[in-house]
């Protein structure tokens, strides 16, 4: 399994997300409507639109490729 190391840049430096149980979570909203949220975690991200009971889940690998495969 591969070890990844995520990271956020801000402004005014970065946060490291080193544990399981640590994310950061956006918010998607069109409209001013809620339309879904994107949790980046250690090591995966996770998508939940607004009508969905439960998030797709991509390891970084796997989000990277897809990012990739649709650019």
């Amino acid at each position: 399994m591969a070890i990844h190391k995520t990271t956020m840049t801000i402004e005014h430096g970065s946060i490291e997300l080193q544990k399981a149980s640590e994310k950061v979570k956006f918010v998607l909203r069109a409209d001013g409507e809620k339309i879904g949220e994107l949790t980046i975690l250690a090591a995966s991200v996770q998508f939940k639109g607004r009508m969905q009971r439960s998030p797709k889940k991509w390891s970084m690998s796997q989000f990277v490729k897809l990012l990739e495969d649709n650019s």
